[in-house]
């Protein structure tokens, strides 16, 4: 009789544990894992906070976001500063000092630094990764162009200059596999990097690899670094970064002197 009672009791414990794992299993797979949020990263280029008032998408993002009300910048020249926000290393790290190759800047002091930026893990995590605008002061761009580690797709303007037309313009897309230069054919860049940030696998006009549904996209745009040309599609008036001495946006007078970093 007691060995009777002692197989129904390890049969009951048994069962008890098949139950506890199958809960447990269960338990697990209807566990929704939470979607990774998409991330953009507009750059604006010498862009002068007086402008913020005129913008407001920008203005938007930054109420509806989050806003950084501390900022420091080691070293304000385009090159040195973008090198920084790639590697997240201050510039006697990254050994970029200047915005040309000729005194130790530019994209031939960056370019050992391009295995380590921030688009490697995060296309090695899954994300699909673009870069639209411009990159580094002096990236050339050739038959058989460079495109650094991590990136699926690279829209990037040559040199590190601030024609807004006549620009030749790269159109890499990994899975395609080819590297294409697209003269600006009289299109102005500002439009022709926002309609490739659209219909891009980054852009919401697009869905394709539904696997990788996270995003990261960097769009670098580089309109106040030049005041010299416009978009011909439009003739309003707009407000004109300061050189010397910049306006109050709100009371209109002039409010000191400021000195702008050539980029």
């Amino acid at each position: 009789m007691s060995v009777t009672r002692n197989v129904r009791r390890s049969l009951a414990m048994a069962l008890a544990v098949v139950l506890a794992l199958t809960m447990t299993s269960q338990a697990g797979a209807n566990t929704v894992q939470p979607k990774r949020p998409n991330i953009i990263f507009f750059l604006v280029d010498d862009m002068s906070a007086d402008l913020l008032p005129y913008m407001d998408t920008v203005s938007a993002l930054a109420t509806d976001g989050t806003r950084f009300t501390d900022y420091y910048v080691s070293n304000s020249l385009c090159c040195p500063s973008r090198a920084s926000m790639f590697t997240g290393q201050f510039p006697h790290n990254t050994g970029v000092a200047t915005n040309k190759g000729s005194d130790g800047g530019g994209y031939q002091a960056f370019q050992k630094h391009e295995g380590r930026t921030y688009a490697v893990p995060l296309d090695q995590a899954g994300y699909r990764t673009g870069y639209l605008g411009k990159y580094i002061n002096e990236y050339p761009v050739a038959t058989d162009y460079h495109v650094p580690a991590g990136w699926d797709e690279w829209h990037v303007a040559a040199g590190g200059g601030y024609n807004e037309f006549k620009y030749q313009l790269t159109r890499y897309i990994r899975e395609q596999g080819q590297k294409p230069i697209d003269p600006g054919g009289g299109k102005y860049l500002v439009d022709e990097l926002g309609q490739r940030a659209w219909t891009s696998s980054c852009g919401p006009a697009n869905t394709r690899r539904e696997s990788r549904s996270s995003c990261r996209s960097r769009r670098s745009r580089r309109m106040p670094a030049s005041a010299s040309s416009r978009a011909t599609r439009s003739r309003a008036s707009r407000p004109r970064a300061a050189t010397g001495r910049r306006t109050s946006s709100r009371t209109g007078t002039a409010v000191g002197p400021t000195a702008r970093a050539s980029t």
